[in-house]
């Protein structure tokens, strides 16, 4: 029913410590084909759709051959890595578990979907979302920063984003969750945390995924 409340959780960066990953490879794209790395890149890479940030290496970063070229080396480079060592964060099954108990849960990651699908399954918790989504499924394929992907999990899920709790941790995904009207709960990472201005849009932040808690989320959806 229209009007419930959800948790949305990110993946990258908030359920799996993947960030760093993602960089390793795409600089290794990047040294394969003798172009230096642009000062920048990697932050505003953070959040991108895969339409995005494949148009970014080739344009931006200079990789050859075309976008879909791009995407299609990258993700055969992670999902080579996830098989043998996807870096799972501390507490984050169990995090998603607890969550699950109480509220809906869905997923908005700016991963591709074969990633997302990877990742949940080898996590064990693919069953425990009513939807996952990326942002290369919108119509648009317009990434965090933008709200679009937040917007669509929590209308597929029939939840009022005003009464649904995001759970971020890079700068463009806090920008996004917080431009869908949702309350958001921040986790900084250690790679490339956000800015203190925009740790100030989130309602919480915390240090870690055992801090997540059911009074915690219940606290910020009684507001």
């Amino acid at each position: 029913m229209w009007g419930m409340e959800a948790v949305v959780f990110d993946m990258d960066g908030t359920l799996t410590d993947t960030e760093a990953t993602w960089d390793v490879v795409r600089h290794s794209l990047a040294a394969e084909d003798g172009v230096p790395w642009p000062e920048g890149s990697t932050q505003a890479m953070m959040g991108m759709s895969t339409q995005e940030w494949s148009a970014h290496l080739v344009e931006v970063v200079g990789l050859r051959g075309t976008p879909e070229d791009a995407a299609r080396r990258t993700i055969e480079g992670l999902q080579e890595i996830y098989r043998t060592n996807l870096n799972v964060l501390p507490g984050a099954r169990e995090a998603v578990e607890r969550m699950a108990s109480r509220w809906t849960l869905g997923l908005a990651s700016s991963s591709p979907r074969v990633l997302i699908d990877q990742s949940a399954a080898t996590m064990g918790i693919a069953d425990l979302f009513a939807t996952t989504m990326s942002t290369e499924e919108l119509s648009d394929a317009a990434g965090k920063p933008a709200p679009d992907v937040y917007l669509e999990v929590c209308r597929r899920l029939g939840a009022d984003p005003a009464r649904s709790v995001a759970v971020e941790d890079s700068t463009n995904g806090l920008l996004s969750a917080h431009a869908a009207g949702m309350k958001v709960v921040a986790i900084p990472p250690h790679f490339h945390p956000p800015a203190a201005e925009v740790l100030a849009l989130a309602d919480v932040v915390i240090d870690s995924l055992d801090e997540l808690t059911i009074d915690l989320v219940a606290g910020l959806l009684e507001r």
